[in-house]
This record gives structure tokens, sequence and C-alpha cells, in this order.
């Protein structure tokens, strides 16, 4: 059985003013946690064996899922008393994981595909495998450079010089094989996926492969920016939910709107977008999600 390992450690210091005091992964999204859609997603992939990497205020998460049975999964605890970082956590955990397993962040929302991805890691013979995205802020992004088989060569951390790399950015969703951990010693306190543990890896010249998303399968955001809550919001609020289609708000100064399809496409996507970006109004979004629902713009299933 596949496994995923959450980590959901967070304080959610920066949303102090937004939220009560409660774990960062709690942050109530229309009437949910945000780590009940990570775990939903991880049910859509039939991905049921989970565990929950957890320190600050883990009683509410706890009490909050419980064994797990009632979503549908399994879910195991590894609390720590004293946070060790995303690195430490995994190394405290690997006596729970399985030989292969899945890692996520309990802060962050997304939309991916985990068959495809996981496919790709047993594909390439790796010790991990890295979800790679092009996004609109790599200025202050971790930059992952691959080859012509995508392995990764490199890892450059922000801030970044001024020489010229490729918008491909660390998504923090990643696959591990147990093994490859195990002979990782943390030098500090707390260690961290990508700042100590992969730079580790390459100089250890143990292979990591990074999978680059072509499509728009991945929503991916970090709750500590408000335009990218606005954004979770503004997407699950408007979800053509039958048709699998998604419609957010961007960020960008003249609030245009796009059409993103999860694991579709509009056959006239372009027309549908340029008519969307012809004007800024709230209406003109509506009524390209009516001409979805009418059909009047098909809607087509890659799958």
């Amino acid at each position: 059985m596949k496994q995923a390992v959450i980590l959901a450690g967070g304080k959610g210091t920066r949303l102090k003013n937004i939220i009560s005091d409660i774990p960062k992964p709690m942050t109530p999204i229309l009437g949910k946690p945000l780590l009940h859609y990570i775990i939903e997603q991880c049910i859509k992939y039939e991905i049921k064996n989970l565990c929950l990497l957890v320190s600050y205020k883990n009683e509410i998460i706890q009490e909050y899922f419980g064994d797990g049975k009632k979503f549908g999964v399994t879910i195991k605890y590894i609390v720590e008393d004293v946070p060790r970082g995303t690195a430490g956590a995994l190394i405290d955990a690997l006596s729970i994981l399985e030989e292969q397993f899945l890692v996520l962040y309990g802060d962050t929302y997304f939309d991916i595909d985990f068959n495809t991805f996981w496919d790709f890691h047993d594909n390439h013979n790796g010790v991990a495998s890295v979800f790679l995205h092009p996004n609109d802020h790599p200025y202050d992004s971790d930059l992952v450079e691959v080859d012509a088989f995508d392995q990764i060569q490199s890892i450059h951390p922000y801030p970044h010089d001024d020489s010229w790399r490729q918008n491909l950015v660390n998504a923090a969703v990643y696959i591990f094989q147990k093994n490859a951990l195990k002979g990782f010693i943390s030098k500090t306190k707390t260690t961290d996926i990508a700042k100590n543990l992969f730079p580790w890896m390459l100089q250890s010249k143990l292979k990591i492969n990074g999978k680059i998303s072509h499509s728009g399968e991945l929503f991916i955001t970090n709750l500590d920016n408000t335009s990218d809550r606005e954004k979770i919001l503004s997407t699950l609020e408007v979800s053509i939910n039958n048709k699998e289609c998604k419609v957010y708000k961007s960020t960008n100064s003249i609030s245009q709107f796009y059409l993103i399809a999860s694991s579709a496409k509009f056959k006239s996507n372009t027309a549908a977008i340029n008519k969307i970006k012809s004007d800024n109004t709230e209406i003109l979004v509506k009524n390209i999600i009516n001409d979805v629902l009418d059909k009047k713009l098909d809607c087509i299933n890659d799958n």
C-alpha cells in the first residue's frame, strides 16, 4: 500500500492575525481545515496509509482526524516535542515508514496527479524524485537544474545571483526511497529537506530526479501569502466540479482571470482566455463559467 508522509508541525506564526491559536495545517478554508483537503487528495489516488509528523498543538490535529477511519484512511502520528526541521522529522519517523513514500507539506494546497508522479519515480531508478514547476515568482524560490534525462544536477536556493537559470521550482512534493535516508546525519539541531538533505544526497552522488509539470495539473500555494490564500478560496468557490475545471483570480496588478483545467482542457481554451483578458470584471468570469455549464465551451477529459 502506498504511503504518504505529511509534515504538519507548523505553527502558523505569520497567520496570527487571521487564524486563532491552531496549527498552520488546520487553517480553515471554506469550512474545512487545509489538511483535510490534502488528505482528500491522497484518497483520490488511493493513498490511504498516512503518517502525520506533528508538533505544535498536535492534539488539535489528532482530535479532528483521529486514527483516520472515519475518513477512509489509516493515520499514524509522530509527535516532535522539540522541532527538528523537515529532514529531522523524516529521520525520526524512519521506523514506521515504508520502503518508498510520498512527502507532502501540510500547509500547501495542490492538485497533482500522484499516479503519474509515482510512475515517473519508479521508471527513473532514483533514490528520490522532486516535483518541479515554473511559477510566477522564481526570484524568491529554490531553482533546480536537470539534465536531458531528468536527473537533478544542482539546486540553487534563493537569493540568486545574476546568472540565467530556467524557471524550474521545487514544489515541495517528493517521493523517497527509505534506504537513501539512513546515511544522513544531521550536523545541526534542525535540518531541512531542501537546504540540507538534498545537497547531502547530491554530494553523496545519489540520484535525484525531477518530474517537470508540463500542464495545468499543478495548483500550489503558500498560506503565508495573502494573495495565495485568496487564490485558494476563489479556486474552491468557483470549481466546476462535474467538469473538473477551475477558475482562479491571478495575483497580477490588473486582476485578470484565467481558466485552469485539472486533467481537462477546453476546446476553445485560447478564445476563452482572450475573452477573459479583454475585461477585468467578475461578471465576465461568471459568463465564462455559464458558457462551460451550457456546453458552449466544451471541456474534454484528457485521461
